[in-house]
């Protein structure tokens, strides 16, 4: 609601409700959606792999065992491969959204790798630049709004053939 005190935007780095309406058209609202429902997906697949590593890194545990460290592993390893396959059975509406498979693959490897390391200490984390890289211009502005210059007319590069349209 614009104007409101008492409401968080999701992307409120980006401006005012008008600035948020000219980002979401460039993006795509359908994109956008689209995006908001696999991260709804990737998010109940990776509940129970956040507990489970929350458990592990809670203070009953000594993470400088060999055993708790290997358990941390194994739930790291389990997650990779359950989250690969949920964005590999969604290959398609990624494709259409043009979401690049590996790039959101490391991208989600390094979010539980910064997890693990780190926990949940830093709310304003920012994809790195090398992984960054590997997304379309326009759903780069996704990642870190603050940084977004919108197009009007948002052009998107086929990885397969190098070709540029609208």
């Amino acid at each position: 609601m614009a104007g409101a005190t008492y409401r968080w935007y999701g992307a409120c780095m980006i401006g005012d409700a008008e600035a948020r309406r000219r980002w979401s058209k460039s993006v795509g609202v359908d994109r956008l959606q689209g995006i908001s429902t696999l991260r709804h997906e990737v998010s109940a697949l990776s509940g129970p792999f956040v507990l489970r590593l929350w458990e592990l890194k809670g203070p009953e545990h000594d993470q400088r065992h060999t055993a708790v460290q290997s358990q941390i592993q194994a739930t790291v390893d389990e997650f990779m491969t359950r989250i690969t396959a949920l964005l590999q059975e969604r290959r398609q509406v990624l494709e259409s959204m043009h979401l690049p498979l590996d790039a959101c693959i490391r991208l989600v490897r390094i979010a539980i790798g910064r997890f693990v390391e780190q926990g949940l200490t830093e709310a304003d984390w920012e994809v790195p630049d090398e992984v960054l890289s590997l997304f379309p211009d326009d759903i780069r502005s996704y990642f870190r709004p603050r940084q977004a210059t919108v197009d009007p007319a948002p052009r998107y590069r086929s990885r397969a053939s190098g070709d540029t349209y609208i």
